[in-house]
Formats: C-alpha cells, sequence, structure tokens
C-alpha cells in the first residue's frame, strides 16, 4: 500500500489526487534483478492504493466513520486528476530519469485503464518533494 493520498488544489476549482510512495533509497538499475523487484514493488504498491483510494470514493456511505474526508468523498473519479508518485530521499537529480523511465513503463497498462495521463507517473527526489510540499522545509 501507498504511504499516503494528497489532494493539492492546482488551480481555480481543479484538484489533483496524488497517491504517493516513499523510499529512503534505491537499487541502481545496473543491478537488474534488485532494480526490477525494487520497480515491481512500487508498482503494487501505487496500484494498489490508487484502487483502494478510487473504491472508498465510489463506496456509498455505509453509516460507519468514512475513511476519507469530505473533500476526497466528493471528488468526481470519472474527472479526477491522479497523480502516481515515487518520492526517493537522498536522490541525486540526474538518477532520477531511469527511475521514472521504468515506473511509467510498468505502470503503462494501470495509466491506460484508468485513463491516467501519460505524465501522471512522477519520481522525484527530497528536494522535488520539499517544492511540492510533501515535506516540510528545512
Amino acid at each position: 500500500m501507498a504511504e499516503f493520498v494528497l489532494l493539492k488544489e492546482v488551480a481555480q476549482g481543479a484538484s489533483q489526487i496524488w497517491v504517493v510512495e516513499c523510499k529512503s533509497s534505491s537499487p541502481r538499475p545496473e543491478n537488474s534483478e534488485g532494480f526490477e523487484q525494487f520497480i515491481q514493488d512500487v508498482r503494487e504498491k501505487l496500484e494498489n492504493g490508487l484502487v483502494l483510494l478510487i473504491a472508498s470514493i465510489l463506496r456509498s456511505p455505509s453509516g460507519d466513520e468514512p475513511a476519507l474526508s469530505a473533500k476526497f468523498r466528493s471528488q468526481d473519479v470519472g474527472a479526477a486528476r491522479f497523480r502516481l508518485v515515487l518520492v526517493v530521499n537522498g536522490h541525486r537529480r540526474e538518477w532520477l530519469p531511469p527511475l521514472q523511465d521504468s515506473l511509467r513503463a510498468r505502470l503503462r497498462v494501470t495509466a491506460k485503464m484508468w485513463r491516467l495521463d501519460p505524465n501522471s507517473v512522477v519520481v522525484m527526489n527530497h528536494d522535488g518533494a520539499r517544492q511540492h510540499g510533501l515535506v516540510a522545509a528545512e
């Protein structure tokens, strides 16, 4: 399961729903077996987080305490803009593109199935996470 989900206001009345997985490190692409397993694990966590989130939004209230805030529950899933995000702490910027390319390739079917923009799969480091408000500034 992904670390957390975030509802971000991106423009007047428009929002994005981010499903975020965080890692302290990642294997180098040259370590083929370890790298592929890492990408597979992240793919599963992001997919599971996306599906659980959509199911939670679509589920009718059962009288139990809702798992999501009213803002999440009021989202139109068909019109929502989702973003699947991997944050790798301490990674150099030049290490991010191979991760992002591999993760996008692994999530291509998921992105098509849910009609996500091809650029909705994003990999960033701690600096990118700070810029997007995912972590507090030091």
